[in-house]
């Protein structure tokens, strides 16, 4: 505030909006140009000495733009930092927030003594923004003129476009050429020092909601470079309305779903997608249960294939067995079974080879009489005249004859492409 003097002369009607990260941004850019390149940063540091406002690590006063208030681990508001709202940002974008760290004379020495962070490193490339230009509507719309961009929408943009190669130099190219600015130069001069400033300060790419008019009718992921090219290995989820319903109706829709996989007539694969622990074993089982056909469930671990095992003897089905697991009666006698036995089969495993197994057991057992191995042969040996239900693993699943489980109906629990890369068999 100014107070010019004794007497008022205007009282104005509302309170000013002043964009906090623009005006350090500009006030930055002043001390740049009138003490030069080798001197400015003093002067900055001068500033924060006076005020407390820290510097981060490119020795630039700590103020940013945010849409999260940061918490200490107690979810309290970290105490040297204050956040002033934006109200700025438009009546139909999310709220942001001007974030300014404080540090205390100790931190703020080490911040001062900070080593200057490298480059920003452009994770993608010139190309990318090929897709940028099918992809984003109003990177579209800048770059043919059609749309005048506001700071914020031009900001959202720009702050993408940093983390790509040539990105800085396309969007100052286009700002340049662009009708709606050429009116004042000024407006790249402005811009061609705001980025450069970004990417000193390391600014992360701006979220699609919190800039972009069209972020309600677009289907976007967290910013334009993730929508358009996510990371390898990671999903990206797109905007699009969610609709929450209750576990109860959840509950039903999935027992409504597998019961019309179980009862289809023909030989098709039905893949059901259903949340964890929204009870799945509790439906097949009774499913089971009710029914007179055969089920085989396959579970991705021996763990878990003992654990539905016992569900359903809990739940009153008797004709049920598990398939034994030659790795855990290895485990379980491990003195009895000759150190030289156990590795050979191992390897066999490990080599993919698994259909030799058994052979190599019977020969084993010519030489040597080693019981748990033979109990182990008389398990299979009942498992193939057992004419009830049977609970097993992934992997012993993919191992199975075609022709020995046409008798079943099968349900396979969670995804067993990931765990055994079943890519061609069915």
């Amino acid at each position: 505030m100014y107070f010019g003097g004794n007497k008022l002369l205007y009282l104005a009607d509302n309170i000013a909006d002043i964009n906090i990260e623009k005006l350090f941004m500009n006030m930055t850019k002043y001390l740049k140009e009138k003490h030069g390149l080798n001197h400015y940063k003093d002067k900055i540091a001068k500033i924060a000495k006076e005020t407390g406002i820290a510097l981060n690590n490119r020795k630039l006063l700590d103020i940013y733009v945010t849409d999260k208030i940061a918490e200490d681990e107690n979810g309290k508001n970290l105490p040297r930092t204050i956040y002033i709202y934006n109200n700025t940002n438009g009546e139909f974008l999310p709220s942001l927030y001007y974030a300014i760290n404080f540090e205390d004379n100790n931190i703020q020495k080490q911040a001062d003594n900070a080593q200057i962070s490298r480059k920003i490193r452009n994770d993608f490339r010139s190309d990318d923004i090929k897709l940028i230009r099918n992809r984003c509507k109003l990177f579209k719309e800048f770059e043919d003129g059609t749309y005048w961009l506001n700071h914020q929408e031009l900001r959202g943009i720009a702050l993408n476009f940093i983390r790509i190669e040539t990105g800085s130099k396309v969007f100052l190219e286009i700002l340049k050429n662009n009708d709606h600015y050429k009116s004042y130069e000024e407006k790249y001069d402005l811009w061609n020092y705001y980025t450069e400033y970004f990417i000193q300060c390391d600014y992360k790419p701006a979220v699609c909601n919190n800039f972009c008019p069209y972020k309600d009718k677009c289907r976007h992921g967290t910013n334009i470079l993730s929508t358009v090219k996510p990371r390898p290995g990671t999903i990206e989820r797109l905007t699009s309305s969610i609709k929450f319903h209750s576990i109860k109706d959840v509950e039903e829709d999935v027992r409504h779903k597998i019961k019309l996989a179980v009862n289809a007539c023909d030989d098709k694969i039905y893949v059901i997608n259903a949340q964890t622990s929204i009870g799945k074993t509790q439906i097949y089982l009774k499913l089971m249960k009710a029914s007179d056909k055969r089920f085989l469930i396959a579970v991705p671990t021996n763990i878990l294939k003992h654990d539905v095992y016992r569900r359903a003897k809990a739940m009153g089905i008797k004709k049920i067995m598990v398939t034994p697991s030659l790795l855990e009666i290895l485990k379980e006698n491990e003195s009895e079974v000759p150190e030289d036995i156990c590795e050979n089969i191992n390897s066999l495993y490990s080599s993919g080879n698994h259909r030799a197994v058994i052979p190599y057991i019977r020969k084993s057992l010519k030489e040597q009489n080693i019981r748990c191995l033979q109990d182990y042969l008389d398990e299979l040996d009942k498992l193939r005249k057992f004419d009830g239900h049977i609970i097993t693993t992934h992997k012993k699943f993919s191992t199975m004859k075609r022709e020995d489980l046409s008798e079943y109906e099968i349900i396979i629990d969670e995804d067993i492409i990931h765990a055994v890369g079943l890519y061609s068999r069915t």
